[in-house]
């Protein structure tokens, strides 16, 4: 077993960070000035709280998700959010740590934060052969009696693909009927016109989310969790023995933009639909090529033949992408498209012409 600090995909990335002029490994915005100067921020009322800012912010997220105040708790980005109800959920209650279950491919952290507190992992297997797809049967035939949790992005990182809202809801049916909670991390949603948090489908269903992919506000570290306020109130009584209060300064900035985020939102989906179509045309009629239906997310997978070998070929031509190895998906490669369009066409013509070469 890895030891608990063991964190390979963002090993991996801060370690090939610039290396390439033609970066493609980014899975979302790239971060977003902030304005100079800053609108005035809002200071707490006479008589209010060190936690003011913090109920604020629950208050506009919860507007903005369609949920109550009480079933929003205020995270360090969605890393955080993560390792909040994972803490509160496998360490509750019990001597042991419960069991994770997690889809795979996945992003390693979501499963090697449970890992890292003591819990035994199982997986479930999401399959290229069935585009990727999340079947709920596949999942529930994984459980053990001590799965207290199960973990799954959505959209799918590395693939960008969906899942639908009546498979979430399956989901909740069957995490109800198991006495367990699913973990929805749903940093990529906002770049799915329409789509629900996966906590307003099913109670059993707990989302996590930040300002970072979507809206490039990464300098805030500003995520949540969208939970039943019975969960919301354990994890907030975990976290007086850590960090009983966050810092104030990033939710003031974040309120204070808090109006420019349906406009932030719409440009990032107007990008990665550009970003998108630029390199599904460079690789649509290329024999053993593969690109996987994303969800208009700022990155796809490419299944091809070979991928380490193409991987080496691209960084030699500048062109950086992110193994699908680190992502327990060993037959391709993501491929991110959140540069300038100049770069991505530049990059797209590249890569065509490298896996043109290898036919």
């Amino acid at each position: 077993m890895s030891q608990p600090s063991d964190l390979p995909y963002l090993s991996w990335a801060r370690a090939h960070a610039g290396r390439q002029r033609l970066c493609m490994r980014g899975s979302g915005m790239p971060s977003r000035p902030l304005p100079s100067p800053l609108p005035t921020l809002a200071s707490p009322p006479p008589g209010q709280d060190d936690l003011w800012h913090e109920r604020q912010v629950a208050a506009a997220v919860a507007h903005r998700a369609g949920v109550e105040p009480e079933e929003v708790f205020v995270t360090l980005g969605a890393s955080g959010a993560n390792a909040a109800v994972l803490a509160t959920l496998l360490q509750a209650g019990s001597s042991e740590p419960g069991e994770l279950l997690c889809e795979r491919p996945s992003y390693d952290p979501l499963w090697r934060t449970g890992q890292a507190l003591g819990c035994s992992l199982r997986f479930f297997e999401r399959h290229a052969s069935e585009g990727w797809r999340l079947d709920p049967l596949a999942l529930e035939a994984e459980l053990s009696h001590d799965t207290r949790a199960v973990i799954l992005a959505r959209p799918h990182n590395p693939t960008g693909v969906n899942v639908p809202e009546p498979v979430l809801h399956a989901l909740g049916e069957i995490a109800e009927a198991h006495d367990l909670w699913v973990i929805v991390d749903e940093v990529y949603l906002d770049f799915v016109p329409g789509a629900l948090p996966a906590y307003r489908i099913h109670p059993r269903l707990i989302s996590t989310c930040s300002l970072t992919k979507v809206y490039g506000l990464s300098e805030l570290r500003l995520g949540w969790v969208l939970a039943h306020r019975s969960l919301v109130e354990r994890m907030t009584a975990r976290r007086l023995h850590a960090e009983a209060l966050l810092p104030t300064l990033p939710h003031a900035v974040a309120l204070a933009l808090w109006d420019k985020l349906d406009g932030w939102r719409d440009q990032a989906r107007a990008q990665a639909r550009e970003g998108a179509a630029i390199f599904e045309a460079a690789l649509a009629d290329l024999p053993g090529v593969s690109l996987a239906p994303h969800a208009g997310t700022p990155f796809g997978f490419v299944s091809v033949a070979d991928p380490a070998a193409l991987t080496l070929a691209l960084e030699a031509l500048g062109v950086g992408v992110t193994p699908g190895a680190v992502f327990q998906a060993p037959g391709g490669f993501r491929l991110g498209w959140t540069r300038p369009v100049e770069q991505l066409r530049e990059a797209a013509e590249i890569l065509r012409n490298a896996l043109v070469m290898r036919t």
